[in-house]
C-alpha cells in the first residue's frame, strides 16, 4: 500500500533526516578523535601513505611554526648574546606568522646548511625553510620554492690585481682552481658549466670559507653570490669581485617547502604576492640596503609552460591518482559489503512483515540517499563552514565519507526497490 501511494509518511521522513545526521556525525566524531589522538602522541598526524599532514592546517591548529634557516649575515643571523634570529628574511617571516595568528614565541628556529635544507623539509624537521636559497633546477627536485623575495647576482672572488677573469667562462680552464661551498649555488654552477676547472669543495654553511681559500692563495677564484663577496671584500682589501659589474647569474631568493605541499605553498605565495604588490616588501628591501639587491632579469624565472607545470607537480598528480584509486576501491568494497546485508534485511522484512527498528533505520537511510543528488551532498559536506571549523583536518575526507555513504543504497538497486 505504501508503494502504491508513492508518499513517504512524515514520521519516516523525520527518521530519515535524524538517522542520516546521526550517522554522519558519528563518522566525523570517530575520525576527529583519531586525528586528535595521533596529535596528542606528538608530531604531525600522518595521512594515508605515511605522508605528513597538511602543513597549513597543522600550523593554524598548533599556533606554532618550526622554521629551518641557514646563517646568512643580514638575511638570517643568530645573536651570540641573546640567541635571537634576526634579518631580512626573519622580518618577512614574522609578517607571515602574524597573518597565521602565530605568536613570535610560537616560532622555533632550526639551523641547517645548504646541502641538507631540503632533506630537513622532506623528513618533517621543520615546516618551512627561510634560508636565502637560490631557486635552481637541482634544488627544485627536492623542494618546492615560493615566489621570489628578492634577487641577487653571483660573482667570482679573485686576488686584487689578478686580471685574468673578466667573464665567468674564463674560469673553465684545466689550470684554474675554483673554491665552492658544498650545496651552494656556485657549487651547482661549477659542476655544470666549469667542467675543466679544478674544484675545491668546502663543507658546511659558512660561505666565507671559499673566499678565505682565495686570500690564502690556495685557489684562483671563489664562486658565491655578490652579497657574500661584497661583505668579504669590505673586510679584506687584498681580494676583489672580478664580476662585480657583470654577474654571471641573477637568481631569485626564495623560501622552500616540502615537495608536493601545495596548499602551504599556495598560501605563502599569496601572502608574498600581497607584500610585494602593496609595496611593503620593496620598502623592507630598502631598509636592508647593505644587501646588494639586483633587478630581476627576465630570463631568471622560466615561464609556466605546460611541460614545466607537469614537471613541477608530477609527484602531486601521481599521489592524487593513488588516493583516488584507493578511496574508490575502498568505497566500493565497504559499500557492497554493507549494502548487500541491508538489501537482504529489507527483502526479508517485506516478506515476513518485520517492523524492527533496524529495518526502519535502513529504510530511512535508503530514502535519503536515493532522493538527494550526490552533488548536493558533496557541496553540503565539503563547503560546510561549521563542520570545517569543528574538524579542519577532516575536510578533505568528508567527500570520501559521503562516497561511502552514497554507495550503500546503490549496491543492489533491485533489492532496494521499496
Amino acid at each position: 500500500m505504501e508503494r502504491a501511494s508513492g508518499k513517504i509518511p512524515f514520521v519516516r521522513l523525520v527518521a530519515v533526516i535524524v538517522a542520516a545526521i546521526g550517522f554522519v556525525a558519528a563518522m566525523v566524531t570517530i575520525f576527529d578523535y583519531w586525528e586528535r589522538h595521533k596529535a596528542a602522541k606528538g608530531g604531525p598526524s600522518p595521512l594515508p601513505g605515511g605522508q605528513l599532514s597538511d602543513t597549513l592546517t597543522s600550523v593554524q591548529e598548533r599556533k606554532r611554526l618550526v622554521v629551518g634557516y641557514i646563517p646568512y649575515y643580514d638575511m638570517t643571523s643568530r645573536s651570540a648574546i641573546d640567541g635571537r634570529v634576526a634579518g631580512f628574511l626573519v622580518d618577512v617571516l614574522h609578517e607571515l606568522a602574524q597573518d597565521l595568528s602565530v605568536p613570535n614565541e610560537g616560532i622555533t628556529f632550526v639551523e641547517t646548511d645548504w646541502q641538507n635544507f631540503g632533506l630537513g623539509l622532506s623528513e618533517g624537521k621543520y615546516d618551512l625553510s627561510i634560508a636565502g636559497t637560490f631557486r635552481t633546477p637541482a634544488r627544485e627536485r627536492v623542494a618546492s620554492f615560493t615566489r621570489p623575495l628578492g634577487f641577487l647576482g653571483n660573482g667570482a672572488l679573485v686576488r686584487r690585481g689578478d686580471t685574468r677573469f673578466q667573464r665567468v667562462q674564463q674560469l673553465n680552464q684545466p689550470d684554474v682552481r675554483v673554491a665552492v661551498v658544498l650545496g651552494e649555488q656556485g657549487y651547482e654552477y661549477a659542476l655544470h658549466f666549469l667542467p675543466l676547472a679544478r674544484l675545491k669543495i668546502m663543507p658546511g654553511p659558512d660561505l666565507s670559507l671559499a673566499c678565505l681559500e682565495v686570500e690564502r692563495g690556495r685557489v684562483d677564484a671563489a664562486l658565491s653570490d655578490q652579497f657574500i663577496l661584497k661583505r668579504y671584500v669590505a673586510q679584506h682589501p687584498r681580494v676583489v669581485d672580478a664580476l662585480e659589474n657583470a654577474p654571471y647569474a641573477v637568481l631569485p631568493i626564495s623560501w622552500a617547502v616540502r615537495k608536493g605541499d601545495l596548499r602551504w605553498l599556495q598560501y605563502i605565495n599569496s601572502r608574498i604576492a600581497f607584500y610585494d604588490q602593496s609595496g611593503w616588501l620593496r620598502h623592507l628591501r630598502l631598509e636592508y640596503s647593505q644587501i646588494p639587491w639586483a633587478p630581476p632579469a627576465n630570463e631568471t624565472i622560466a615561464p609556466e609552460t605546460p611541460k614545466r607545470f607537469v614537471a613541477d607537480y608530477a609527484w602531486a598528480f601521481f599521489t592524487g591518482v593513488l588516493y583516488t584509486i584507493g578511496i574508490s576501491v575502498a568505497a566500493i568494497i565497504i559499500g557492497t559489503s554493507i549494502g548487500i546485508p541491508l538489501a537482504l534485511l529489507i527483502t526479508q522484512s517485506r516478506a515476513r512483515g518485520w517492523r524492527w527498528v533496524p529495518v526502519q533505520i535502513a529504510k530511512a537511510y535508503i530514502y535519503l540517499f536515493l532522493a538527494v543528488p550526490p552533488l548536493v551532498l558533496i557541496i553540503i559536506l565539503y563547503y560546510n563552514n561549521y563542520l570545517v571549523a569543528l574538524t579542519p583536518r577532516l575536510q578533505p575526507f568528508l567527500p570520501w565519507v559521503l562516497t561511502y555513504l552514497h554507495l550503500l543504497p546503490r549496491s543492489s538497486p533491485r533489492a532496494f526497490n521499496m
